[in-house]
């Protein structure tokens, strides 16, 4: 996630902090389970999900600049 999508948004009309229609999600997702289109465990599941689909992409993530850091200082793995 970038830092733009973290930080705040502008007040919205009458007050509100976002305009209708949207939820300041940042992932842009309807909150599913408070519609009541999942159970709760089933939406736990699914956060679950994406929570381990978070940090496996994160891990890739740091492993590559790990390798660009490795591959620019001089003299490692030797």
């Amino acid at each position: 996630m970038t830092a733009d999508s973290l930080q705040k948004q502008s007040q919205g009309p009458a007050g509100r902090l976002f305009q209708n229609g949207q939820s300041g999600n940042p992932g842009g997702r309807r909150p599913e389970v408070a519609c009541g289109r999942l159970l709760l465990d089933e939406g736990a599941t699914l956060v679950g999900m994406k929570e381990s689909k978070r940090r496996a992409m994160e891990t890739i993530d740091l492993e590559k600049r790990l390798r660009a850091l490795e591959a620019e200082t001089p003299g490692h793995g030797v």
